[in-house]
Parts: C-alpha cells; sequence; structure tokens
C-alpha cells in the first residue's frame, strides 16, 4: 500500500477506524489515531 493512500486514511475526519493487513497475512487494527504515529523518513512506526 503506498504510504500517501495510508496518511489519507489516517487524517480521514471523522476519523474511521481501519484494519492493516501486513504481508503475512496478519491483521493489525488501527482503532484510534494514535494507535499509530506516521513518520516523514520510514513510513509507519507502532
Amino acid at each position: 500500500m503506498d504510504i500517501k493512500v495510508i496518511r489519507e486514511v489516517f487524517h480521514k475526519q471523522p476519523f474511521e477506524p481501519f484494519v492493516f493487513r501486513l504481508a503475512d497475512g496478519r491483521p493489525f487494527a488501527v482503532p484510534h489515531p494514535d494507535f499509530v504515529a506516521v513518520s516523514t523518513r520510514r513510513g509507519l512506526v507502532n
């Protein structure tokens, strides 16, 4: 997934919870914006 798309979803107002599907198939739920930090250098940090 492109980081631009992730940022759009992350900054959507009002925030809507979403789930990342990792490369190995595991889900990573983001129920609130505080669960993820978006870095300007390397992408996402949980």
